[in-house]
């Protein structure tokens, strides 16, 4: 039975096209793109707070590679966001409606103060601190 199940399983992935898990890594890349911009960040700042490279971000931004299932976590954590949206289930940035009306004075605060979010080295702090402006903004 267990074999039956199984060869039902991958005759279904099978039938899954390259080109959905294109479609499907390009969607994952435009929001990850989002999601880092919304925050005022480059490429660069992105790889050092999740421990990879720049490259890296730039691939899966364009949808051509994919993250591990850890550095996924690690920016789900940084962006505030979820990973409905990350993956496209779901429109809405972090369980709230999107955020839609900033001004360009908004943008550049949201920059300076995820650079110095950034600055702090110790991970655990900075996802505590995102988790704690996550709860103030819910208010």
């Amino acid at each position: 039975m267990l074999k039956k199940d199984y060869t039902a399983i991958s005759n279904e992935s099978n039938n899954i096209s390259r080109n959905n898990v294109a479609a499907y890594n390009v969607e994952f890349g435009k929001r990850m793109k989002n999601a880092r911009q919304m925050h005022g960040l480059s490429q660069d700042h992105v790889a050092e707070a999740i421990n990879t490279s720049f490259q890296q971000i730039q691939r899966n931004e364009k949808g051509t590679s994919i993250l591990g299932a850890y550095s996924i976590h690690q920016l789900k954590q940084l962006y505030g966001v979820t990973y409905d949206y990350l993956f496209g289930e779901s429109d809405s940035y972090n369980g709230q409606a999107p955020i839609v009306n900033t001004d360009d004075n908004d943008l550049l605060h949201i920059a300076r103060i995820s650079k110095q979010i950034l600055a702090i080295s110790d991970i655990n702090i900075r996802s505590s601190l995102l988790k704690l402006i996550s709860e103030l903004s819910k208010q």
